[in-house]
């Protein structure tokens, strides 16, 4: 055996790694380890996943750090224990000691790749579950930065075991030095600049975040390799000191010194680099190739002031990060894109200057266990390109939600264009009087100021001087004169936008005591559809998927009658009752919109019942399309109240979703793609399968088969055992 360890580091390393191996396969811990890990990590945010009805692997990854902790510690804590009466010889030999503890670290990191492989599963088993597919590339990228994780663990596991004599005392100790080096990001939360920058950067959930978001940084691989060195220096300091070395000779100053100066440095030139790989579906770290072409059109200095109160909520610190980072990489890409950050907080020309381009402060929620208390802080941006001006007011969400380089680029694509003349219908009731129910467009024709737009009334106005015409929520019926200059307009080859209700209110008032009551809502406009195999039905389409609204305090109830529409993968809209269509050969339209198949719909008539009458007449319904055949380009939708206040008030999708039209209508899709850019949301499909199964196969069966190959391996091992002893 001696001389198996001394004939080279290679050999050595390969013989510890192959008893240490062996020796783990036989030990209930791994099993039970194992177990807990897919147990707790997996059936747990199956659960979570099942319950937020949306496909992510998001959970998954914010419960595994911590069984990653439990799991690393539990193999590595008994590997170098003292025990009285027993040696490890891999350990005596003199100057393979680095040899042996080699060895003991590669197996720990590869058993911890079993558990961590494991983890597809649950990705696979959602998959074939008809749940729907999560992004690998966030899961290859968690998963890695899991293994780093578990690496440094294990080396702090090794440290400890090898200056302990029992388990207890080893797994007690380690998981406190773990628990120490996890904490410092959240003590930054509540930390000065300097202070807070320091903890986030020696803290391990700082490093592990952007991994499991799908964005692997140089920095962070770097970290925890630094992290694994300083654990394995410091394992064979206390390898030499029990094999009866002096302190001082064991420590050997100046290589310990040579060592840790190379980690800091190697951590300095990772920072300074700044490399890093996305690894998302849509890449949402990467500035997109529309970004970059707009950049590259740039020819004028164009000034991007981010106005950030340094009081910000500690929660909030790593938006302020991002952003800056986002508006350097647009700055590399253009020599006329510059960026300033200010303080008006603290500068009171900030602070007017905020004021002067409409940046105001916004009320930010900052809640704990002790209190609850609202902040008061900047979070904006203006963008000025001479005299013109773009402003982003609130970019809290759209950093939160990686959708600033779209509200960016679009703003940047605005103030460098020219503005196209819309035309919008009215006349014919589209525009609420002073006792209507119904909620007037103006934050529809604030928020798309890109276009420039002129009401006219079809039928006596010239409708020759727009692109396009928007007609939204007439419920009174268009003329023939109207129709045919539709017709006209239709023909000379540019688009319709039709937001069609079929039902409308029976009283133009809300009256005490009386339900709410829709009728049908004829607007003459039946033969301009039917001849293109369109028809706008006359109901009311009700669904469970749909959200859910405060009735009291403490209870929500579902409101079906503003249900869930999917337009593509990557975008959904909520109207308020949206009535149906039905399509000859749907099939040819280049945009169909549907229901789910248990949505159901009333027909001519319906009276607001909070009991929420199911009929037999299920969907699936259309409820939007796009038309396009020869010059002709009409969209449709069954519901105008998407475009009036209340809708852009309660969903922020709602603004995409006109702007992504229009923009087809106009054949205009620069922005096609970084306008869903972050904002894929996948549900889980209906008719998928339950959680239980997905745990089943992803979870359980796994645990039980892993055990089962324990009992085995053990058997065997006995039985050989028993074999050689006689």
């Amino acid at each position: 055996m001696g001389n198996d360890y001394n004939s080279g580091y290679f050999t050595g390393v390969y013989n510890v790694f192959k008893r240490e191996f062996r020796l783990l396969l036989a030990s209930p811990l791994l099993y039970a380890a194992f177990g807990a890990y897919l147990l707790v990590a997996g059936i747990t945010s199956i659960n979570t996943i099942h319950a937020t009805g949306i496909v992510t692997i998001k959970p998954y990854f914010q419960i595994a750090p911590y069984m990653i902790l439990l799991f690393s510690i539990a193999i590595s804590s008994p590997m170098l224990l003292r025990r009285d009466g027993r040696r490890d010889f891999a350990l005596m030999v003199p100057g393979m000691e680095m040899a042996a503890v080699t060895g003991k670290l590669l197996v720990a990191l590869l058993i911890l790749l079993f558990p961590l492989l494991a983890g597809v599963l649950v990705i696979i088993t959602m998959k074939l579950a008809s749940w729907g597919s999560a992004d690998t590339g966030v899961w290859v990228s968690g998963t890695l930065g899991l293994a780093l994780l578990g690496m440094a663990f294990s080396s702090i596991g090794l440290l400890v075991s090898s200056t302990q004599k029992n388990f207890t005392s080893a797994f007690l100790i380690s998981f406190m030095i773990a628990f120490f080096m996890w904490i410092p990001d959240f003590l930054g939360e509540h930390s000065s600049e300097l202070l807070g920058s320091i903890l986030r950067n020696i803290s391990f959930s700082y490093h592990v975040k952007k991994f499991s978001l799908g964005l692997v940084q140089l920095v962070d691989i770097v970290y925890f390799i630094g992290i694994s060195v300083l654990g394995i220096k410091g394992i064979l300091i206390s390898m030499k000191v029990r094999n009866g070395y002096a302190l001082f000779r064991a420590f050997s100053p100046v290589y310990t010194l040579v060592i840790i100066a190379a980690v800091i440095l190697a951590n300095i030139s990772a920072v300074r680099l700044d490399i890093s790989l996305d690894m998302t579906r849509d890449k949402l770290f990467t500035l997109d190739n529309t970004t970059k072409k707009e950049l590259k059109k740039l020819d004028m200095p164009l000034k991007v002031i981010f106005f950030c109160s340094s009081k910000i909520p500690g929660k909030l610190k790593y938006l302020r990060n991002d952003v800056i980072n986002i508006l350097k990489q647009y700055s590399r890409y253009s020599g006329n894109f510059s960026v300033t950050v200010l303080d008006p907080d603290t500068d009171l020309d900030a602070r007017r200057l905020a004021s002067d381009y409409k940046v105001n402060e916004i009320e930010v929620g900052n809640y704990s266990r002790r209190k609850t208390s609202i902040d008061r802080i900047f979070f904006g941006i203006a963008m000025i390109l001479g005299d013109k001006t773009e402003v982003i007011p609130e970019a809290i969400n759209a950093a939160r939600y990686r959708t600033l380089e779209y509200e960016l680029t679009f703003r940047l694509k605005r103030i460098t264009g020219k503005r196209v003349k819309i035309l919008f219908s009215v006349g014919n009731g589209e525009e609420p009087s002073e006792e209507d129910l119904r909620a007037p467009f103006s934050r529809f024709f604030s928020l798309l100021n890109e276009y420039e737009f002129k009401k006219v009334i079809p039928g006596k106005d010239d409708l020759s001087e727009g692109e396009l015409l928007i007609i939204a929520g007439p419920n009174i019926s268009f003329s023939q004169d109207a129709i045919n200059s539709l017709e006209k307009f239709i023909d000379s080859g540019k688009p319709v936008m039709l937001f069609l209700d079929g039902m409308k209110t029976r009283w133009n008032k809300a009256i005490a005591g009386l339900p709410m009551h829709w009728i049908v809502n004829d607007t003459g406009m039946n033969k301009l559809l039917s001849k293109r195999g369109i028809e706008i039905n006359h109901d009311l389409v009700l669904s469970f998927r749909a959200p859910k609204i405060p009735v009291s305090r403490h209870q929500t109830m579902t409101y079906p009658l503003m249900p869930y529409i999917q337009v593509n993968s990557k975008l959904m809209v909520v109207p308020y009752t949206v009535s149906s269509f039905s399509l000859k050969n749907p099939e040819k339209f280049k945009y169909v919109m549907k229901t789910t198949n248990e949505a159901w719909r009333h027909v001519n008539a319906y009276e607001e019942d909070r009991k929420w009458p199911v009929t037999k007449d299920r969907g699936p319904f259309i409820t939007g399309f796009l038309y396009k055949k020869g010059k002709e380009k009409i969209f449709g939708f069954g519901d105008s109240d998407i475009l009036r206040d209340k809708g852009f008030e309660s969903v922020s999708t709602h603004i995409i979703f006109l702007r992504h039209f229009i923009n087809e209508l106009l054949d205009d899709r620069s922005l096609s793609h970084l306008r869903f850019k972050g904002r894929s949301v996948s549900w889980i499909s209906p008719a998928g399968k339950s959680p239980f199964t997905v745990q089943l196969y992803s979870c359980i069966l796994p645990t039980l088969i892993v055990i089962l190959f324990g009992v085995m391996y053990n058997l065997l091992r006995k039985r050989k055992k028993g074999e050689y002893r006689k």
